[in-house]
Protein backbone atom coordinates (compact mmCIF):
# COMPACT_ATOMS: atom_id res chain seq x y z
CA UNK A 1 0.00 0.00 0.00
CA UNK A 2 2.93 2.23 0.74
CA UNK A 3 4.40 1.68 -2.54
CA UNK A 4 1.08 2.75 -4.30
CA UNK A 5 1.45 6.28 -2.41
CA UNK A 6 4.44 7.54 -3.26
CA UNK A 7 3.42 6.44 -6.97
CA UNK A 8 0.55 8.23 -6.90
CA UNK A 9 2.76 11.41 -5.36
CA UNK A 10 5.73 11.12 -8.19
CA UNK A 11 2.95 11.21 -10.63
CA UNK A 12 1.00 14.21 -9.13
CA UNK A 13 4.19 15.85 -8.67
CA UNK A 14 5.09 15.26 -12.48
CA UNK A 15 2.00 16.89 -13.44
CA UNK A 16 2.66 19.92 -11.12
CA UNK A 17 5.85 20.45 -12.54
CA UNK A 18 4.12 19.77 -16.52
CA UNK A 19 1.91 22.58 -14.82
CA UNK A 20 4.51 25.10 -13.48
CA UNK A 21 6.44 24.78 -16.98
CA UNK A 22 3.52 25.33 -19.12
CA UNK A 23 2.44 28.48 -17.33
CA UNK A 24 5.97 30.26 -17.11
CA UNK A 25 5.80 29.88 -21.27
CA UNK A 26 2.33 31.27 -21.36
CA UNK A 27 2.05 35.00 -21.49
CA UNK A 28 -1.49 35.02 -19.79
CA UNK A 29 -3.94 34.71 -22.95
CA UNK A 30 -6.04 32.01 -23.38
CA UNK A 31 -5.08 31.58 -27.27
CA UNK A 32 -1.51 31.73 -26.26
CA UNK A 33 0.17 28.45 -28.08
CA UNK A 34 3.43 28.32 -25.01
CA UNK A 35 4.84 26.11 -27.50
CA UNK A 36 5.14 29.11 -30.22
CA UNK A 37 3.16 27.15 -33.21
CA UNK A 38 2.02 30.34 -35.97
CA UNK A 39 2.34 33.69 -35.50
CA UNK A 40 -0.68 34.03 -33.06
CA UNK A 41 0.60 32.26 -30.44
CA UNK A 42 3.77 34.90 -29.76
CA UNK A 43 4.19 35.13 -26.12
CA UNK A 44 4.39 39.27 -26.81
CA UNK A 45 0.52 40.69 -24.81
CA UNK A 46 -0.80 43.81 -25.51
CA UNK A 47 2.61 46.41 -25.20
CA UNK A 48 4.27 44.87 -28.11
CA UNK A 49 0.80 45.14 -30.16
CA UNK A 50 0.51 48.82 -29.41
CA UNK A 51 4.22 49.50 -30.65
CA UNK A 52 3.46 48.28 -34.00
CA UNK A 53 2.03 51.43 -36.66
CA UNK A 54 -0.88 50.46 -38.84
CA UNK A 55 0.86 50.26 -42.05
CA UNK A 56 3.56 47.99 -40.40
CA UNK A 57 -0.09 45.58 -40.70
CA UNK A 58 -0.69 42.41 -38.03
CA UNK A 59 0.91 43.42 -34.53
CA UNK A 60 1.50 39.65 -33.95
CA UNK A 61 4.07 38.86 -37.11
CA UNK A 62 6.18 41.21 -39.51
CA UNK A 63 5.67 40.41 -43.06
CA UNK A 64 8.09 39.51 -44.97
CA UNK A 65 8.78 37.68 -48.31
CA UNK A 66 8.34 34.21 -48.50
CA UNK A 67 7.64 31.75 -45.81
CA UNK A 68 9.00 34.18 -43.50
CA UNK A 69 5.99 36.11 -43.27
CA UNK A 70 4.07 32.98 -41.10
CA UNK A 71 6.53 33.20 -38.68
CA UNK A 72 6.99 34.55 -34.98
CA UNK A 73 8.11 37.87 -33.82
CA UNK A 74 11.37 37.71 -32.16
CA UNK A 75 10.67 38.78 -28.32
CA UNK A 76 14.02 37.67 -26.82
CA UNK A 77 17.60 36.30 -27.11
CA UNK A 78 19.56 33.18 -26.40
CA UNK A 79 22.92 31.43 -27.05
CA UNK A 80 23.80 29.48 -29.58
CA UNK A 81 26.75 27.56 -30.15
CA UNK A 82 28.62 27.71 -33.72
CA UNK A 83 31.96 27.03 -35.17
CA UNK A 84 33.62 30.59 -34.71
CA UNK A 85 32.41 30.70 -31.04
CA UNK A 86 28.92 30.94 -28.85
CA UNK A 87 26.32 33.64 -30.38
CA UNK A 88 23.46 35.16 -29.14
CA UNK A 89 20.97 35.31 -31.35
CA UNK A 90 16.93 36.97 -31.34
CA UNK A 91 14.53 34.04 -30.67
CA UNK A 92 10.89 33.93 -30.17
CA UNK A 93 9.21 33.22 -27.22
CA UNK A 94 10.90 31.25 -24.33
CA UNK A 95 14.07 29.77 -23.81
CA UNK A 96 12.69 26.75 -22.11
CA UNK A 97 12.01 24.02 -23.52
CA UNK A 98 13.92 25.19 -26.51
CA UNK A 99 14.31 28.59 -28.04
CA UNK A 100 13.90 29.45 -31.94
CA UNK A 101 16.06 31.56 -33.82
CA UNK A 102 13.42 31.35 -36.74
CA UNK A 103 11.65 34.32 -36.20
CA UNK A 104 11.48 38.09 -37.63
CA UNK A 105 11.46 41.72 -36.74
CA UNK A 106 10.80 45.00 -38.19
CA UNK A 107 9.51 48.69 -38.19
CA UNK A 108 7.53 49.35 -34.81
CA UNK A 109 9.35 46.55 -32.69
CA UNK A 110 11.39 47.01 -29.73
CA UNK A 111 13.15 45.58 -26.74
CA UNK A 112 16.03 42.79 -26.47
CA UNK A 113 16.15 41.48 -29.39
CA UNK A 114 16.08 44.72 -31.49
CA UNK A 115 19.12 45.79 -29.07
CA UNK A 116 20.80 42.43 -29.88
CA UNK A 117 20.25 42.98 -33.57
CA UNK A 118 21.25 46.38 -33.66
CA UNK A 119 24.63 45.82 -31.64
CA UNK A 120 25.67 42.90 -33.98
CA UNK A 121 24.85 45.81 -36.90
CA UNK A 122 27.37 48.09 -35.22
CA UNK A 123 29.92 45.36 -34.39
CA UNK A 124 30.33 42.76 -36.69
CA UNK A 125 28.15 43.70 -39.91
CA UNK A 126 29.95 48.12 -40.58
CA UNK A 127 26.87 49.73 -40.03
CA UNK A 128 26.61 53.26 -37.82
CA UNK A 129 23.18 53.08 -36.43
CA UNK A 130 22.31 54.04 -32.66
CA UNK A 131 21.66 51.01 -30.62
CA UNK A 132 18.33 52.12 -28.23
CA UNK A 133 16.36 48.48 -29.10
CA UNK A 134 13.70 50.37 -31.35
CA UNK A 135 13.56 49.33 -34.47
CA UNK A 136 12.79 52.49 -36.73
CA UNK A 137 14.12 53.53 -40.05
CA UNK A 138 17.95 53.40 -39.51
CA UNK A 139 17.75 49.98 -38.28
CA UNK A 140 15.42 49.29 -41.21
CA UNK A 141 18.10 50.88 -43.79
CA UNK A 142 21.33 49.20 -41.72
CA UNK A 143 19.55 45.73 -42.32
CA UNK A 144 18.57 46.41 -45.96
CA UNK A 145 22.31 47.22 -46.46
CA UNK A 146 23.29 43.88 -45.32
CA UNK A 147 20.55 42.20 -47.47
CA UNK A 148 22.08 43.94 -49.99
CA UNK A 149 25.63 43.36 -49.90
CA UNK A 150 25.12 39.45 -49.58
CA UNK A 151 22.27 39.56 -52.34
CA UNK A 152 18.80 38.97 -50.32
CA UNK A 153 15.71 40.32 -50.48
CA UNK A 154 16.48 43.77 -49.33
CA UNK A 155 13.17 44.82 -47.52
CA UNK A 156 14.56 45.57 -44.58
CA UNK A 157 12.87 43.21 -42.37
CA UNK A 158 14.81 40.94 -40.02
CA UNK A 159 13.97 37.24 -40.58
CA UNK A 160 16.04 33.66 -40.84
CA UNK A 161 17.63 34.69 -44.30
CA UNK A 162 19.00 38.06 -43.04
CA UNK A 163 19.98 36.48 -39.80
CA UNK A 164 21.99 33.43 -41.75
CA UNK A 165 24.50 36.01 -43.69
CA UNK A 166 24.95 38.64 -40.80
CA UNK A 167 27.88 38.00 -38.33
CA UNK A 168 27.58 38.20 -34.35
CA UNK A 169 29.62 38.86 -31.76
CA UNK A 170 30.96 35.69 -30.13
CA UNK A 171 30.29 35.75 -26.35
CA UNK A 172 33.50 35.40 -24.03
CA UNK A 173 34.76 32.14 -22.82
CA UNK A 174 34.28 33.79 -19.20
CA UNK A 175 30.47 33.89 -20.20
CA UNK A 176 30.90 37.41 -18.47
CA UNK A 177 30.32 39.62 -22.18
CA UNK A 178 31.32 39.80 -25.83
CA UNK A 179 34.31 39.44 -27.47
CA UNK A 180 35.50 41.89 -30.33
CA UNK A 181 35.54 38.43 -32.52
CA UNK A 182 32.68 37.97 -34.88
CA UNK A 183 31.05 34.38 -36.23
CA UNK A 184 28.11 33.73 -38.31
CA UNK A 185 24.75 31.94 -37.26
CA UNK A 186 25.38 28.08 -36.58
CA UNK A 187 23.92 26.94 -40.16
CA UNK A 188 25.95 28.55 -42.43
CA UNK A 189 29.40 28.79 -40.91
Amino acid sequence: MAFENVKAWHVLGGLALLALLLAMMSDGEPDNDAWGGGSEGVAGGAADRSELRAEDGDAWSVPSPGDEGSLPACTGTAPFASGGGTVRLPTDGPVVPVASADCVMGVGRGGEAVRLLQEALVACNGQSITVDGRYGDGTRAAVRAVQERHGIGADGAYGPQTRDVMSWPTLSSDGDGVDTDCATHPGTG
